[in-house]
């Protein structure tokens, strides 16, 4: 699938990038956010490139997937916002 960005005044939808491994490690580093997630935070860089790889890129090129980052007018940084599911796994 190609994900396309999808752009408002105020919202851009975007794929995750490796732009965005600082935004990967703050989002699934935290403890709060991945309370109930079935994998631990991230703790360093290097988790985040290992995770980022896994979860984003390798399904990117698979593709049947919609993961997308978040990012509020005016702001760099991406947020985590997933659009659907790729071969049942979350």
């Amino acid at each position: 699938m190609n994900t396309p960005a999808l752009e408002t005044e105020r919202l851009i939808l975007r794929r995750f990038t490796e732009d965005d491994l600082e935004a990967v490690l703050t989002i699934f580093g935290d403890e709060a956010i991945n309370r109930f997630l079935p994998w631990f935070p991230l703790k360093n860089a290097e988790e985040a490139r290992a995770f980022y790889d896994k979860r984003f890129a390798d399904r990117y090129r698979q593709g049947g997937v919609l993961r997308l980052g978040r990012v509020l007018e005016g702001g760099q940084r991406a947020h985590r916002l997933r659009l659907g599911q790729h071969g049942g796994q979350p």
